[in-house]
């Protein structure tokens, strides 16, 4: 595999050392890919545009049912999926309603979705938890999930309806928006990518979206309250900065980049102060005396990205986010981590020679992209398979996984039908006493699957001697008095079959279920290499056939993609004929290589010492993530000693291009495809950066990949 240094455009150079960047500053904005109407001083110094309620479509709607819903101290329930994103706007939205707007906490519910169970969204088990309530919540708020639940959105609504109840939800996201989403029953829907907004290409994370939201409800409260509703503006901000970091949002639209500079300002303001320090914040600072970008990343997302695929409950983390004393919020804290490490591992259901394999065989047909569909593999790590597949071919990749499921509930004769053994694990012969001199007895079939069910009297001997008469397993399942299937265990049987996974829900034995669950939406990542503008492509799919995507969220080289199960295979063959058209317009070569920054054509180390005052400039460019990624540098060192701290595994080494300058270099070993040995010369991508060590005040690298 190549390492090839990243195309530079020399008038973002220009304008950026123009702006005050220094030379290696004004490298890195130069390489990073710019929208002709961002402009580079937004970089260093990025202002929050003011905005006009008005060109957010259902804003004001929205607001006003908020506000209506606080004077009328209905019970409101907020609904999110356990990420990030969704976990800040939702923190942001609770303090607003129960502190700045004064609702008791009574009247705020919170639910997170059981994406393991039931999978992420608005889904119809969301919707059983949410109208299970007592009393039913009459305002919903969803908040950043993904998709377009029409069908359950009527089912609520109708629900309430049928109950001489009203019953609204508002969706709050950053995600595109589908037409009919937008025609649903939903009573509003906020959404900075809704195409009825008149925004001006202003991209915005959901947490800043949320703070729009939360200070209309405040106008409107304080349009018709004596006592004025105040917002702190810091409750808002302080979330909103963590959530935008995320990898998904665009840093290079100016007011994320705002949100998160001042966000961190204000953090770091207070705990200079020492006053009203955060519960939280204090417990997991660590000895730092400050909250950056890369601080968040390592130990809030980190914890957060665990915890989720650990099925561990979002409420869990709202918890900690709001804990009143340290104590508390180490409590919390430790309930946080405590993560199923085999849930962990099992995410990789796929492995990436698994991947690899199914990649080799598309590529045999096309040689532009690569497509993947698994049902095993969990949403957490379509990031590392995709990195994986580009690093090896170089080309255009996607993966996809199911995001939820449709049931149909089928009869026990259609399994019968299909060849499907239920009762492999029931036992022989069961007898269950019933009313009236009667009983229940179970046998099981040499030539059938579905046991055969009995109703005989136990008045007489005679009576015990007969077969009695046959009834259908509805009919006893409706008689038994206790459970039915002994043998079974309580839990849901799953049989994976050709049309779908047929389930008997033996959870709850006195209402047991049998359906047919298929794959509905899924979920996937489409990466490329930074030549190749993915957003472009996607938008031109879009534009042809808007009904395609349920979701586009990301820009650039990198999209979360979300579409019903049925288009994936017409996706797949649009998008090689679109990937082809590209590289062949813009004359590109698709070949495996990783690219790196530079500097007039010369490493890092071979103009520039590696230390502190190096890592402070590159810090000055935070936030890093989508369109701004975080520079990498090659390096050519020789090994000079093997060393481990309570972070990992490091190597001091010896830098090739400096004569007398020897560092630390941290690394993980399973990215080194060789063993390495003292007096080995290395070359790897790395990423420079402050020691993980707080007590040096010094600079490491941090290995990417070896070469």
């Amino acid at each position: 595999m190549d390492i090839r240094h990243k195309y530079i455009d020399e008038q973002k150079k220009i304008e950026a050392i123009h702006a005050g960047a220094s030379e290696l500053q004004s490298s890195i904005i130069g390489a990073r890919s710019f929208d002709n109407d961002i402009l580079v001083e937004s970089v260093f110094s990025p202002s929050i545009p003011a905005i006009d309620p008005d060109s957010i479509n259902h804003l004001n709607k929205a607001a006003s049912r908020i506000a209506r819903s606080i004077r009328m101290g209905e019970l409101i329930c907020i609904v999110f999926d356990f990420n990030t994103e969704s976990l800040m706007s939702t923190l942001s939205l609770f303090k607003a309603l129960t502190g700045s707007f004064n609702l008791p906490r009574s009247k705020v519910k919170v639910l997170s979705s059981n994406k393991h169970k039931d999978g992420l969204g608005f889904t119809v088990e969301l919707v059983d938890r949410i109208l299970t309530m007592s009393p039913t919540p009459t305002l919903v708020i969803s908040v950043n999930q993904k998709g377009s639940p029409i069908g359950e959105l009527d089912i609520y609504k109708k629900t309430m309806e049928s109950k001489g109840l009203i019953g609204d939800v508002i969706s709050v996201g950053d995600f595109y928006t589908s037409e009919e989403l937008i025609k649903s029953s939903a009573f509003a829907i906020v959404n900075n990518k809704n195409p009825r907004n008149k925004l001006n290409g202003i991209d915005m994370s959901c947490s800043i979206l949320m703070g729009i939201l939360i200070g209309r409800v405040k106008t409107k409260l304080n349009e018709r309250n004596a006592e004025k509703a105040v917002v702190r503006r810091e409750d808002v901000l302080l979330f909103s900065a963590i959530a935008t970091v995320v990898q998904t949002n665009n840093m290079l639209s100016p007011i994320n980049r705002a949100v998160v500079k001042n966000g961190l300002d204000q953090i770091n303001s207070v705990l200079s102060d020492k006053i009203d320090i955060p519960a939280w914040i204090g417990t997991i600072l660590d000895g730092k005396q400050s909250v950056t970008c890369e601080f968040i990343r390592e130990n809030i997302f980190s914890i957060l990205d665990k915890a989720s695929i650990s099925e561990i409950n979002g409420l869990v983390a709202m918890k900690f986010f709001l804990s009143e004393s340290k104590g508390e919020a180490e409590r919390n804290l430790f309930s946080l981590k405590q993560i199923k490490t085999h849930n962990i591992q099992n995410v990789g259901a796929i492995t990436y020679a698994g991947a690899i394999e199914t990649a080799k065989k598309q590529l045999s047909d096309s040689q532009t992209a690569i497509s993947i569909f698994t049902s095993s593999l969990a949403i957490g790590v379509l990031d590392d398979i995709v990195d994986k597949l580009i690093e090896t071919y170089g080309i255009p990749c996607c993966v996809f996984t199911p995001k939820n499921f449709t049931k149909r509930r089928i009869s026990f004769s259609y399994a019968e039908k299909q060849g499907i053994n239920l009762f492999s694990d029931l036992d022989e012969n069961i007898s269950i006493q019933l009313p009236d001199n009667e009983e229940l007895y179970i046998v099981k079939q040499i030539n059938t699957y579905t046991p055969k069910f009995y109703v005989r009297s136990t008045f007489s001997e005679s009576d015990r001697a007969g077969q009695g008469r046959e009834i259908e397993i509805e009919k006893a399942i409706a008689l038994s008095p206790r459970k039915l299937f002994k043998g079974m265990s309580s839990k849901i049987h799953v049989h994976n079959t050709k049309n779908g996974k047929v389930c008997l829900d033996l959870s709850n034995w006195r209402k047991p279920l049998l359906y047919l669950e298929n794959v509905y939406h899924i979920k996937g990542v489409l990466k490329s290499s930074p030549n190749i503008n993915m957003e472009e492509i996607v938008s031109n799919l879009h534009k042809r056939d808007p009904k395609l995507f349920s979701s586009i969220q990301g820009s650039g080289s990198r999209l979360d993609l979300e579409m019903k199960y049925s288009n994936y295979e017409h996706f797949t063959d649009i998008l090689k004929l679109e990937i082809q058209h590209y590289i062949e317009t813009n004359k590109i070569e698709l070949t495996p290589a990783t690219y790196v920054d530079f500097i007039d054509n010369k490493t890092l180390d071979q103009v520039r010492t590696i230390d502190t005052k190096l890592v402070s400039e590159i810090e000055d460019l935070e936030p890093f993530g989508q369109n701004f990624e975080e520079p990498v540098f090659e390096f050519s060192a020789t090994i000079e000693k093997f060393m481990e701290d309570e972070y990992g595994n490091t190597l001091r080494v010896k830098l090739d291009n400096v004569s007398d300058q020897s560092i630390i270099m941290r690394y993980s070993p399973d990215k080194s495809e060789k063993i390495l040995s003292i007096g080995d010369t290395v070359k790897v991508v790395a990423t420079v950066n402050y020691s993980k060590d707080v007590k040096k005040n010094s600079s490491e690298l941090r290995v990417q990949k070896f070469f």
